[in-house]
């Protein structure tokens, strides 16, 4: 039986690092190692997250440190080439220290991964939504069923700018120890660039022909305040996101994205995907369409908080030809409504193809009380497959249902377009 390294990468977090590491070796599932690595630049973190895992079972937890910390994309590089070394682990998954997996779901993905031990398993994540009072769960639709999608299909998709959960994300997914070798072998690292998990999405895309699904979220994330990500999202800077840009030092944010200057989540994707889609030379990489582009900017700018970094982003949004934002008087968000009436082929594919917006559920005054519903208060499985339009919603994509990971029987799958 293939051994498999769980990884969690974590800086000045002891408190998050410690849960992620619970959620994995409370579940006993034989044969998984878990690996921390703690990048710290506090040193009272350290020795918190020091204490916290010498309570756990020393058999099923190591703890390493870098010789110095490291900027986000060589640690994640250093963790996993250690990991790999200490473990001889067959397959790894990252855990960010802000994601923990559900109790009782560890072992199945476990199961579909040595039922397929050649591929990438992805897997979706619920979100526990508490960077404003009170705070809210998002609990995403799902089937249980397993897909074969292909990899030119995911890329399509990211072109359009229409980011699906199937992305292989490394903190969603396990991953054969061989395909980290063929990465590697082709690029010369597993991770590069500015967001690690992205990057390696691309390149993996870009080095095997399909993966695997599995249409279940075993995994939520919660803590947004302490998220770079989720800093980028609400455009404001949080002590996470300043920290994480000054890592990057002279190369900055975003410097591969058609439009650099765009200071939102999709453009740090897109970074990556135009990123690994110039270094890979493949032509399974579409070009990214403009429109779609622009669009998707629109929609993230609508999300945005702050309203002085949407006024800047409006201005180069005019700049880059987006006639509909000539003038500050226009809202990002009903800029994004004249997208849709706009007639453009690609962003009424873009619409269709996007994931259904997921209701949000009750809501709680701590993170704690969400977190305990989404454990005791799973949402239902679906019926359909209406919640994936974006796995069957091109003509020869041939996504695959490779079988029920349920009892359920398989549902009818929806119609291309």
């Amino acid at each position: 039986m293939s051994r498999i390294a769980v990884v969690v990468p974590t800086r000045n977090r002891a408190d998050l690092a410690a849960a992620a590491v619970r959620s994995v070796v409370d579940q006993g599932v034989p044969g998984v190692a878990v690996v921390v690595s703690d990048n710290s630049t506090d040193q009272r973190e350290s020795e918190r997250l020091e204490r916290l895992c010498a309570t756990l079972d020393p058999d099923a937890i190591r703890l390493v440190r870098p010789p110095e910390p490291m900027a986000m994309v060589a640690h994640w590089q250093w963790a996993l080439d250690t990991a790999l070394a200490q473990t001889g682990a067959g397959h790894v998954a990252f855990l960010t220290d802000r994601m923990i997996f559900k109790a009782g779901e560890l072992e199945p993905v476990i199961r579909l991964c040595r039922a397929h031990p050649g591929d990438v398993l992805a897997y979706n994540h619920d979100a526990v939504l508490d960077d404003e009072q009170p705070v809210r769960v998002r609990q995403e639709p799902w089937s249980g069923r397993l897909f074969r999608v292909r990899s030119d299909h995911l890329l399509f998709l990211s072109s359009r700018a229409v980011i699906h959960a199937s992305l292989p994300r490394m903190l969603n997914c396990l991953v054969p120890r061989a395909v980290l070798e063929s990465v590697a072998g082709r690029f010369g690292t597993v991770f590069a660039s500015v967001s690690p998990d992205f990057c390696f999405a691309y390149r993996c895309l870009a080095t095997v022909p399909s993966t695997l699904y599995y249409d279940k979220a075993p995994l939520v994330h919660y803590a947004l305040p302490r998220s770079h990500g989720a800093s980028v999202v609400r455009g404001v800077d949080s002590e996470t996101r300043l920290d994480f840009v000054a890592q990057l030092g002279s190369a900055g944010m975003n410097f591969a994205a058609p439009v650099p200057e765009f200071q939102t989540i999709r453009n740090a994707i897109l970074h990556e995907y135009a990123y690994v889609r110039a270094e890979s030379g493949s032509d399974a990489f579409p070009e990214i369409d403009p429109r779609g582009y622009l669009a998707a900017i629109v929609e993230d700018l609508s999300q945005a908080e702050s309203r002085e970094m949407r006024a800047r982003m409006l201005d180069v949004l005019s700049d880059n030809g987006w006639v509909g934002a000539p003038k500050k008087r226009y809202d990002a968000a009903m800029l994004a409504i004249r997208v849709m009436f706009r007639g453009w082929d690609v962003v009424r594919l873009g619409s269709r193809l996007a994931t259904r917006l997921v209701p949000v559920g009750p809501r709680f005054a701590t993170s704690a009380e969400a977190l305990a519903h989404v454990q005791r208060s799973p949402r239902p499985p679906e019926t359909g497959l209406e919640h994936v339009p974006a796995l069957f919603s091109r003509p020869g994509a041939t996504t695959e249902i490779v079988g029920p990971a349920t009892s359920e029987p398989t549902p009818r799958v929806p119609a291309p377009g």
